[in-house]
């Protein structure tokens, strides 16, 4: 089995910026500053424009989105450190480190089409859904 010290470095550096970023704007964009929203006497809603208001909403909810990425790439650093979520190696020979990922970050936040940035939060649950189901049924052929 190769090295996993690329990929580990790798995600620890993406756990490290979304902490950062997290850090960084959690103050400046807090998610409740949204509700008062609902209140159409509210400053925040009479003075906001429709522009504003939706560049708003995207970086509250994606300071939110910062702490959820946060954990999950620090805990694939350290599966992959353990030795876990090693998955063969790619058409170039590169070793893949992807067997045991929760989310494509990057795929999730840039890809346009909405399908494809649920595929992209949904892979590793699809995968573990159908190992379970396999296990379900093996545990089922063999009680019998």
């Amino acid at each position: 089995m190769p090295s996993p010290r690329r990929a580990v470095l790798f995600k620890v550096a993406g756990s490290i910026a979304a902490a950062v970023l997290y850090l960084s704007l959690a103050k400046k964009y807090p998610l409740a500053l949204l509700e008062e929203l609902t209140d159409p006497t509210s400053d925040v809603s009479r003075s906001w424009s429709g522009v504003y208001l939706l560049w708003y909403a995207y970086l509250a909810t994606l300071v939110v989105r910062c702490k959820y990425y946060h954990a999950w790439l620090l805990s694939e650093a350290i599966c992959n450190n353990s030795g876990m979520g090693f998955n063969g190696y790619d058409k170039d020979g590169k070793p893949k480190w992807d067997k045991m990922s929760n989310v494509d970050v990057f795929g999730f936040e840039v890809k346009d089409v909405k399908a494809l940035s649920t595929r992209s939060a949904g892979d590793t649950v699809s995968e573990c859904g159908l190992h379970y189901r396999s296990d379900v049924r093996r545990i089922d052929s063999e009680s019998q």
